[in-house]
């Protein structure tokens, strides 16, 4: 799915102030008839921005092909754009005392960091 540069611009603006890292949209037929969400993108999906890959993705990419289908029949997306992460005291050298963690605890609130977009027909 192509979405306007104005929109994944903004989106990418408004959680700056977050402990978050990478930023990835859906990947896959956004007119299919079958949509995969996920609940955040992982380590793997934030650092190469593209949804469900490594050690999920070779099991999605399995579970597909049982079915008789490929990642180009189906839209893959997570509910949230970005990766969470908290920041941990380490003892670890040249890591300046902190660390990136990823986030185990639930959010209070989900933040929503695009605005509503009006999906094609």
């Amino acid at each position: 799915m192509d979405w306007p540069e104005r929109l994944v611009n903004e989106a990418k603006k408004r959680i700056e102030p977050y402990d978050v890292e990478g930023f990835v949209l859906g990947k896959g037929d956004d007119r299919g008839r079958i949509m995969i969400v996920g609940e955040a993108p992982g380590e793997n999906e934030a650092v190469k921005g593209e949804p469900f890959i490594g050690r999920a993705g070779d099991e999605l990419d399995k579970q597909l092909d049982y079915l008789g289908l490929s990642r180009e029949d189906v839209y893959i997306t997570s509910v949230v754009r970005s990766r969470p992460y908290k920041w941990v005291k380490t003892n670890k050298k040249g890591m300046g005392g902190q660390t990136k963690s990823q986030s185990k605890t639930k959010p209070k609130r989900n933040l929503c960091s695009c605005e509503a977009a009006r999906l094609p027909n």
